[in-house]
């Protein structure tokens, strides 16, 4: 369904640029508009994959961090993870 979706945006998009009549005022008016907003469209890019970078370094230290502690809790503990009354209680049949 979804590409069913895709591909009818997608027509619609290449009808509108290519239109026989208004197609080429269409495309002198989108490449003006680009041409005077290039820079700006360009720089928030920039400054948006900068935040994404520091954000996602970040989140890669605190899971390495849990894991690093997650594994000496597992070294501490021999992999037993059952402690207390659950680990001792016997099996009756």
């Amino acid at each position: 369904m979804k590409k069913i979706l895709f591909g009818g945006i997608l027509a619609a998009a290449a009808f509108y640029y290519f239109h026989p009549e208004a197609g080429a005022d269409r495309r002198k008016r989108l490449s003006s508009l680009w041409g005077s907003r290039k820079d700006t469209v360009l720089e928030a890019a920039r400054s948006t994959s900068g935040v994404v970078a520091g954000v996602s370094q970040e989140v890669g230290d605190r899971v390495g961090t849990k894991i690093a502690g997650i594994r000496t809790e597992g070294d501490r503990t021999n992999g037993n993870t059952l402690t207390g009354a659950a680990s001792t209680r016997s099996t009756d049949s």
